[in-house]
């Protein structure tokens, strides 16, 4: 059963892709825009292969993980902007 399912991915593969990278993107809506972005986010994650339950699960690790790599960064920021302007100055 998994080289049928294998092969299906792989013989569509090549039509995602070709949506994402053809010439004619219209992004003159952010609709449009924000729906070819979500499904660029799942092909490059594979989240569409998961059940929804794993997909749930998996984005919301991912949101945390970004969650708190902004909040470090932003924490962070003024400490290294401080000691960065004290060595020039």
């Amino acid at each position: 059963m998994m080289p049928s399912i294998f092969f299906h991915l792989l013989s569509i593969a090549p039509v995602c892709l070709s949506m994402i990278t053809s010439k004619e993107n219209d992004y003159s809506n952010i609709s449009n825009y924000l729906r070819r972005k979500k499904l660029q986010y799942e092909l490059l994650t594979a989240v569409y292969v998961m059940e929804p339950w794993e997909q749930l699960v998996f984005n919301t690790i991912m949101a945390i993980v970004v969650f708190l790599t902004v909040k470090a960064a932003l924490q962070l920021m003024p400490a290294v902007v401080n000691q960065t302007a004290a060595a020039f100055f």
